[in-house]
């Protein structure tokens, strides 16, 4: 890395960067090496390091690079039409991924399964692709791509994707509009009925829920499922007991913005003075906020009040008191998409497939 950036020409930095980057992958560098980090290429050139992201991010998706999680970036086979990488879009900033208890546990899976099959995986977040998408869209079929993997994702990435005619997974996003995509999803809607059933069992008939708007429709398949387990049961569906919170209105993204909606829907639940029992959050980080309203108002989870998540999240058995939840085979999930992208070439009709979850009891719910 010895060539210099010339602030004084008129190029963007970041331009004058990825072509310097570009030689010294041809000149110094052979398949499967190790490339520089982020730290040493900010540090060299003396640029951000949003700048390097940006120019890494779009050497990976021309085929140059791709990223290992906790090894670093390496150089790619730059045989063109091999066909060899995977590219992953996420719903949060590539970093913020790495630390969620969800999307880190399906990246462990892909990963997994990309080792195994000798793929590449190449990580797009969210600033990332929402400002480069189109771009992004004119290489990726040229550039050894077998397809994309989009995670909570919204539908204009889908169209762009399926219009260049680039095969995608989708997960935890099942979709029946005719797409020609493979969809991978939980059993939201059976899920939510067998944890709502079973704290009905525990003879809770007032049970609240709790959760937060978003694109995925998982959130709403659960809540689906919580009316018609009570319905089921003869019990009254209040619809006061159901408390949405606006994550767009956080500042914050990602889990920190889930916790802070499940605290603030159950601060208003709390204020509301309605009379409940029990608590359903559609997934762990909003039932972990939950949590912590509860306490704050001097109240105890379960003696109080019972509560129940989804998704088996690792902090959910962490929690005080742990908490009872809906555990989803998310590792299964990642690994499932990554070996259809190498099975097939194109999706010529859509397939939706549903995973079963499995309920784990703690100690965050009590029998009345």
């Amino acid at each position: 890395m010895t060539r210099r950036i010339d602030r004084e020409q008129g190029i963007p930095i970041y331009r004058q960067l990825k072509e310097i980057l570009r030689r010294s992958i041809f000149d110094e560098f052979n398949p499967g090496d190790k490339f520089y980090s982020e730290g040493q290429i900010a540090r060299k050139y003396d640029v951000s390091s949003m700048t390097v992201n940006k120019v890494i991010c779009e050497l990976a998706l021309e085929g140059l690079l791709y990223r290992v999680q906790g090894k670093g970036t390496f150089i790619s086979n730059r045989e063109v039409g091999q066909k060899k990488n995977i590219v992953v879009l996420l719903p949060l900033e590539t970093p913020e991924i790495f630390s969620d208890d969800f999307f880190s546990i399906i990246w462990k899976g892909m990963e997994k399964e990309a080792g195994i099959l000798g793929l590449n995986l190449i990580t797009v977040g969210y600033s990332e692709h929402k400002r480069k998408m189109e771009d992004y869209i004119n290489i990726l079929d040229h550039n050894g791509i077998k397809g994309a993997v989009l995670l909570d994702i919204g539908a204009n990435e889908l169209l762009y994707l399926r219009d260049a005619g680039i095969p995608v997974v989708l997960l935890d996003y099942i979709r029946s509009t005719g797409d020609g995509v493979v969809s991978i999803s939980t059993d939201n809607v059976d899920g939510a009925i067998e944890i709502v059933e079973y704290l009905i069992g525990l003879g809770h008939k007032r049970i609240a829920c709790i959760g937060a708007l978003t694109e995925s429709p998982s959130f709403s398949e659960r809540i689906k499922g919580y009316r018609t387990a009570l319905m089921r049961r003869g019990l009254e569906v209040d619809e006061a007991l159901i408390r949405i919170s606006d994550r767009s209105l956080l500042k914050d993204r990602g889990k920190t913005a889930m916790f802070n909606c499940g605290y603030r829907a159950m601060k208003e639940l709390l204020k509301s003075k309605k009379h409940f029992t029990a608590v359903f959050a559609v997934n762990d980080t909003i039932a972990l906020g939950a949590v912590k309203a509860i306490k704050e108002e001097g109240l105890s989870v379960p003696q109080d009040i019972s509560i129940a998540g989804f998704d088996g999240a690792v902090s959910a058995g962490k929690s005080d008191p742990p908490l009872t939840t809906m555990n989803i085979f998310t590792e299964k999930m990642g690994q499932l998409a990554v070996r259809i992208l190498n099975d097939i070439t194109v999706i010529d009709e859509p397939r939706e497939i549903m995973i079963s979850s499995q309920l784990i009891v703690r100690e965050s719910c009590r029998r009345l």
